[in-house]
């Protein structure tokens, strides 16, 4: 099954809420509120839950049958709509990391670690392949290093405890610094 979705980002954010029915007033109490964290842009424009899961269920689609560009576009959608859930920002950084978008990919999982759960391992082992991207060996190891300990005693996150202490080992065979 192919899915194709277009985000078109010629709509201006005035085009996307309906700003012709508010008052200044109320306009700028709608911004300040988002700005402030007190409401997203997903309640403003009445998306469910639901609604989101289904189309966080076509950016991961959309990942896994390998169109990175358009997996951006969605969750970058997502990102913008309700910045507060991680998986986004993960989603998001993974898409610009198979793009090599090494920089931007780092911002994302800079976004997810703050909206993650405390000490997730897992936006810091994805950060440390993107400086190993980058060439930026030192700053990849603190990554790794960050998601080895993060995931110390999580038996959820074996597999990324795992992963990090072997590119360690194997960045430490290399004679890279420690």
């Amino acid at each position: 099954m192919d899915i194709d979705i277009t985000i078109h980002q010629e709509h201006s954010m005035s085009e996307m809420i309906p700003v012709k029915d508010l008052t200044e007033e109320q306009f700028q109490e709608i911004v300040q509120s988002v700005v402030m964290g007190e409401t997203t842009l997903q309640e403003v424009k009445g998306f469910s839950d639901e609604q989101m899961e289904a189309i966080y269920s076509v950016a991961y689609n959309l990942y896994h049958a390998g169109k990175y560009a358009d997996a951006v576009q969605v969750f970058s959608w997502l990102g913008i709509f309700n910045p507060f859930v991680s998986k986004y920002w993960v989603g998001l950084g993974a898409s610009l990391q198979m793009v090599k978008d090494f920089e931007k990919a780092l911002n994302a999982y800079a976004v997810a670690a703050i909206t993650s759960t405390p000490e997730d391992p897992v936006p810091h082992i994805h950060a440390g392949e993107c400086y190993l991207g980058m060439g930026n060996v030192e700053e990849a190891m603190k990554a790794f290093r960050m998601a080895a300990d993060f995931a110390k005693n999580k038996p959820e996150h074996s597999k990324t405890r795992q992963k990090a202490q072997a590119f360690l080992e194997i960045l430490a065979k290399q004679g890279t610094p420690k």
